[in-house]
């Protein structure tokens, strides 16, 4: 994305230092062209290799040309577009609208707008991403996820094909710590599939190979991960057996807690409650701070289901080493952390307060991939609490497209979650049109699926995006070695 949009960056702050006068309609209705041409740019990459993912984003770019005459007939720069002499790509306004209506009309004509299934069509652009060449760890992920989707339609032959491939994926997997991670990334799709058995043997796989790998870190970050999987399948002795095994601090507190609410959930609270207190004295070895707040942030939760005395402490705990962090991102994501412990302890006030100062932390935050994650984790708070219309000023604020998109699908699932169906369903389409800007294919299909699983069969589905905007290998991030830490599990 980058090769285009820093022309059109260069090109606009050229215009603007030579028209800082231009009114507020200008900025505008030059925004909305601007987006079109860049859409134009992205249809014509395209068209060589699927016409109507082009033909969308071409009706997409009227769109936005349409909007600007109609909201800002009076300004200058309307003007200019109506009469053609701005172009967009190579061509003028009026040319624009008739090779889109032309275009219209010949798939009226050949009958290709008869009714289509919305998430099947999704689907299967996530399924043609998907397959693009890239790092097998990321595709094996999204085969495995999409798989699930076409499990839970019913489609069983194709949703059988697609775990194959990503099985086929997972085994190219050269390093061990990785190809953990893909082999139970399957294995927890196919539990939630009541697939137990073929998840069995995929996580026996991975034991075997988790237990080769060298580095202490990265052996009980894997081994912690397939505990995990056996604790969804319910199969806790199997699960508490691994746990025995995980040496690193962080690891084994962050899988103490998982056993211990599995258990909560499973009516066991007093083997929970000696979960609990194992995870608090792994928690006393963390030596890094962030991972030390974020595992005390969670101890004071999970302390506070199980009426544990010790709650108020280990919150006013986390709050101590969340002000002593040095930088601005871990501050501001470790004071998000304590907003989501607050509010799910049903303290509202305190948890507004903390999210107002990882608002504030976070507009000091210089690294833009730093400061969208932490975006992110606010964002998650809020719609946690309901407040998606401080949800929606946030998304705004994030830069980075795929952070953008996974946000508000993540935003149109809570509110499925919370059965506000047609909010959802409005959330997932502009997650959907966010999609179009995500460069690397894995983590477009990923949206997409997502975005998927958010649509409800008893509502219309919005027309959402054909997202094959021009995307190859070279754009696919490549996961880090051995040689750097790998990020820890999300919970």
């Amino acid at each position: 994305m980058k090769r285009y949009l820093y022309p059109a960056l260069v090109f606009f702050s050229a215009i603007l230092l030579l028209s800082c006068g231009r009114s507020e309609e200008d900025r505008a209705v030059d925004e909305l062209v601007r987006e079109a041409s860049e859409l134009v740019k992205l249809a014509e990459r395209e068209r060589e290799r699927k016409v109507t993912e082009a033909e969308y984003l071409e009706r997409e770019a009227l769109e936005r040309l349409e909007q600007a005459v109609a909201l800002y007939p009076a300004s200058p720069r309307t003007t200019r577009l109506r009469e053609g002499k701005t172009r967009i790509g190579p061509y003028t306004f009026s040319e624009f609208q008739e090779k889109v209506a032309a275009q219209d009309q010949a798939r009226a004509s050949s009958g290709q707008s008869e009714e289509v299934d919305p998430l099947a069509d999704i689907l299967g652009q996530a399924g043609d991403l998907a397959g693009r060449p890239g790092p097998p760890y990321f595709q094996a992920g999204v085969l495995a996820r999409l798989a699930a989707a076409y499990s839970r339609r019913g489609d069983i032959p194709l949703a059988d094909e697609f775990f194959s491939r990503a099985i086929s994926a997972a085994e190219s997997v050269d390093t061990p710590y990785y190809k953990v991670l893909a082999l139970s990334e399957m294995a927890g799709q196919y539990v939630l599939l009541d697939r137990e058995e073929e998840a069995g043997e995929l996580l026996l796989e991975a034991r075997a190979l988790a237990e080769a790998i060298e580095y202490p870190f990265f052996r009980s970050g894997a081994e912690a991960v397939i505990a995990a999987r056996y604790l969804e399948m319910g199969a806790e002795e199997e699960a508490l057996e691994i746990i025995e095994t995980v040496e690193e601090p962080y690891y084994r507190a962050w899988i103490l807690l998982k056993a211990s609410g599995a258990l909560i959930e499973a009516g066991k609270e007093d083997e929970a409650r000696a979960l609990f207190d194992q995870a608090r004295t792994a928690a006393e070895r963390i030596e890094d701070p962030v991972f030390r707040v974020e595992i005390i942030t969670d101890l004071a939760a999970r302390a506070a289901r199980l009426d544990n005395p010790a709650a108020p402490e280990l919150l006013n705990e986390a709050y101590v080493l969340a002000e002593a962090l040095e930088d601005s991102a871990s501050r501001a994501g470790a004071l998000a952390r304590l907003a989501s412990c607050s509010a799910k302890l049903d303290r509202t006030d305190e948890a507004i307060d903390n999210l107002e100062r990882a608002i504030a932390e976070a507009g000091t935050i210089e690294d833009n991939l730093f400061k969208d994650l932490v975006l992110m984790e606010i964002a998650e708070c809020l719609a946690a609490m309901g407040d998606y219309d401080r949800v929606l000023e946030i998304v705004d604020l994030i830069e980075v497209p795929r952070f953008k998109a996974l946000s508000l699908a993540a935003l149109a699932q809570s509110c499925l979650d919370a059965r506000e169906e047609e909010t959802s369903i409005e959330f997932a389409g502009q997650a959907g049109e966010a999609a179009l800007m995500v460069e690397n294919p894995h983590f477009r299909a990923d949206i997409l699926i997502r975005i998927a699983g958010c649509l409800s069969p008893r509502l219309p589905v919005p027309i959402l995006p054909e997202v094959a905007a021009a995307a190859s290998a070279e754009s696919a991030t490549v996961p880090p070695t051995d040689e750097a830490a790998p990020a820890p599990p999300s919970d």
